[in-house]
């Protein structure tokens, strides 16, 4: 069963001597794939076999499918009729799967398969969603316990008094120096001391 088609053009004119064959300028071709989806090709240029439902684009030649997927191509060979078409031309495609270049490609069984041929380069987009990040394993309860005793205790100790500034360069210690020097005089008071208290008090032994 043949889908439906229509091809239309800007400029349509009848190559001289030859009743098959329509010159197209500004051609547009609307396909219904197998799956029911939409697909329009248009170009510069194009001959239209109206007898063989045949139609050669040239120059510019843009694929649209309905999914969004779009490929351009300098050239293509387009069975209206079966819903077929093929180029041999370096094609470029983008679309929401990815990113293509190739030597050619296909359209076979209606547009449920596309195949690119020659040296071809395929990158593809992330379509799944990533998967969350695992979290760590927990620790044994044991472990766990003795970790929230530790911390408790150390979070019931006395935090220790800050440190004071020291004092600006060139500024005194308002509580004066730590380590002041006796005062004159006093080195020599304790040994006074002990000098009275063998004079007056028991002889000592020879």
């Amino acid at each position: 069963m043949n889908r439906p088609y229509v091809v239309t053009s800007q400029i349509g004119r009848q190559v001289p001597n030859r009743d098959d064959l329509l010159s197209l300028e500004g051609p547009r071709a609307e396909m219904m794939m197998h799956a029911g989806a939409l697909v329009v090709m248009t170009a510069a240029t194009a001959i239209y076999q109206p007898q063989a439902q045949l139609l050669d684009l040239f120059d510019d030649v843009t694929l649209v499918h309905q999914n969004g997927t779009r490929f351009l191509t300098k050239s293509a060979h387009v069975d209206v009729a079966a819903n077929t078409a093929e180029g041999h031309d370096p094609v470029r495609g983008h679309g929401p799967s990815g990113d293509i270049a190739a030597q050619g490609f296909k359209i076979l069984d209606k547009g449920d398969r596309v195949i690119f041929t020659g040296e071809a380069n395929l990158v593809l987009k992330e379509s799944r969603p990533r998967a969350a990040s695992a979290s760590p394993p927990a620790l044994p309860a044991e472990i766990a316990a003795a970790a929230a005793q530790v911390e408790a205790a150390a979070a019931s100790l006395p935090a220790d008094p800050p440190l004071p500034a020291p004092p600006p360069p060139g500024v005194q210690n308002p509580q004066g120096p730590t380590d002041a020097a006796p005062p004159r005089g006093a080195a020599n008071r304790p040994a006074k001391l002990r000098a009275r208290a063998s004079a007056g008090g028991r002889p000592g032994k020879a």
